[in-house]
């Protein structure tokens, strides 16, 4: 299965606490701008999170990943 927010704007904050993700998840383009909590989620075999603006909190704690993750020309611009 796969998880697109290619491009999304998300303008609240994300939990996505003990979230399966699919074997490919997209965040390409994607901007994050409050806080993005990733606590215990499961991500599967390609993860990409390439160009996204993470303007505020992010966490991974207890994240799971399963394969390639891809964070290139990732802007973190509120931490």
């Amino acid at each position: 299965m796969e998880v697109n927010f290619k491009g999304a704007l998300l303008n609240m904050d994300g939990v996505f606490e003990r979230t399966e993700f699919g074997e490919f998840t997209d965040f390409q383009g994607a901007t994050l701008s409050d806080a993005a909590f990733f606590f215990d989620a499961k991500f599967g075999k390609y993860t990409s999170f390439r160009d996204v603006n993470f303007n505020s909190t992010v966490n991974f704690q207890g994240a799971e990943f399963n394969g390639e993750i891809d964070f290139k020309n990732a802007n973190f611009v509120g931490l």
